[in-house]
C-alpha cells in the first residue's frame, strides 16, 4: 500500500506556547497538558487542530501508542468502512459512575482530583475511526472534552448523543510494551516496506497519541 494514500501524525501534550506541526518528524505538539488526566483535552485539540488543516479527509484513525497493526489491513479496512461514522477494533458499554482508582486513576498526576466518566457504547482508545461526519459533532463539544477525564468514553458519549453508536470491525491488532527510544520510533516511522507498522511511539517519556488520516486528491505537504 503506498505511503501517498495515508498521513501519520503523532500527537504530544506540553507544548510551550502556540501548537505546532513539525512536517519532518510528523509530530503535532499541542499547547495542552501532556498528563493522563488531560487526554480528553488532547485528543480534542487533536482533532480540532485536523479538521482545520486537513480539510477534505474522509477522517481519522486514532490510536495509541502500545499498538501494532498491519498497515496494509489498517489501510485496507479503513477505505472499505470510511463511511461508518465511528468504528473501532473494540468497544464497550460504561455506566455512568467514578473513575476506576485501581486501573486508572493510579495514572492520573493530580490526586485531589475526584473524577467521575460518563456513560456511553464506546469504542476502545487502541484504535477507533471517526469519520468527516462525525468529526463535526465532536468539534462542537469542546466543553465536554474539557470536563472529561476518559478520552475513549469521552468521545463515544458525544457521539452517542447525536444517535452515533460504536461499530466493531474486526482485524489484526497487537497490544506491545510501551517505551521504544527516540531512534526506534523514527524508524517505525520512516520503514515503509516493514509489513507489521506501529503507529505511535514513546519521545523523551512522553507517550504520543497517533492520528491515521487518509489523503485526499489534495496532497498536504
Amino acid at each position: 500500500m503506498a505511503r501517498a494514500e495515508y498521513e501519520i501524525i503523532g500527537v504530544l501534550g506540553g507544548a510551550k506556547g502556540n501548537s505546532s506541526y513539525d512536517p519532518r518528524t510528523q509530530i503535532l505538539s499541542l499547547a495542552v497538558p501532556d498528563t493522563y488526566e488531560g487526554l480528553p483535552k488532547k485528543i480534542y485539540a487533536a482533532f480540532a487542530w485536523t479538521y482545520a488543516n486537513r480539510p477534505g479527509i474522509p477522517g481519522i484513525f486514532k490510536t495509541d501508542d502500545d499498538m501494532l497493526f498491519h498497515v496494509n489491513s489498517l489501510v485496507k479496512n479503513i477505505h472499505k468502512h470510511k463511511n461508518i461514522p465511528y468504528w473501532g477494533v473494540a468497544h464497550g458499554i460504561c455506566q455512568e459512575g467514578a473513575v476506576d482508582k485501581q486501573r486508572i486513576y493510579t495514572r492520573f498526576e493530580d490526586k485531589s482530583l475526584r473524577p467521575r466518566h460518563q456513560g456511553a457504547s464506546y469504542c476502545f482508545g487502541w484504535g477507533y475511526w471517526v469519520s468527516k461526519d462525525a468529526l463535526p459533532i465532536i468539534i462542537a463539544a469542546e466543553k465536554i472534552y474539557d470536563k472529561s477525564f476518559l478520552e475513549d468514553v469521552c468521545t463515544g458519549y458525544v457521539l452517542n448523543e447525536a444517535g452515533i453508536k460504536p461499530v466493531r470491525i474486526h482485524f489484526p491488532y497487537k497490544e506491545i510494551a510501551r517505551g521504544p527510544t527516540t531512534e526506534e520510533v523514527k524508524l517505525r516511522h520512516s520503514d515503509d516496506t516493514t509489513r507489521v507498522f506501529i503507529v505511535g511511539g514513546v519521545i523523551v517519556g512522553l507517550a504520543i497519541l497517533s492520528l491515521f488520516l487518509l489523503r485526499t486528491t489534495i496532497k498536504h505537504e
